[in-house]
């Protein structure tokens, strides 16, 4: 079960019955401090400014998007432009293939 989907079922589990934090987070397994975390970083700005990338360089990767962030002046390591990157970006990215065999399509 995935981090998120835990905080919920503590969630419903302590709406649903009288249980503390830490009961809770036990009868599922579940660190108390993992159940309390909040993210500090705000990745909306580089959300956005992929999102704008991606539509310029439709068949751009994250590797040439993140070399247009270097030299655009913005510093950001490329494991976080992987994860940001995926497919959530742009829904049909990359989905014409580049070259052609030949063939005519169906």
């Amino acid at each position: 079960m995935e981090l998120v989907a835990r905080r919920e079922e503590v969630r419903w589990l302590r709406e649903h019955y009288p249980a503390s934090q830490q009961r809770a987070c036990g009868l599922l397994q579940m660190a108390v401090s993992s159940f309390r975390y909040e993210s500090r970083r705000n990745d909306e700005p580089l959300r956005a400014r992929l999102v704008e990338l991606a539509r310029e360089k439709p068949r751009f990767g994250y590797r040439r998007l993140h070399i247009l962030l270097d030299r655009g002046g913005e510093r950001v390591n490329h494991k976080r432009v992987y994860r940001r990157v995926g497919h959530r970006i742009a829904p049909g990215f990359l989905s014409t293939p580049k070259h052609r065999n030949g063939t005519p399509p169906l």
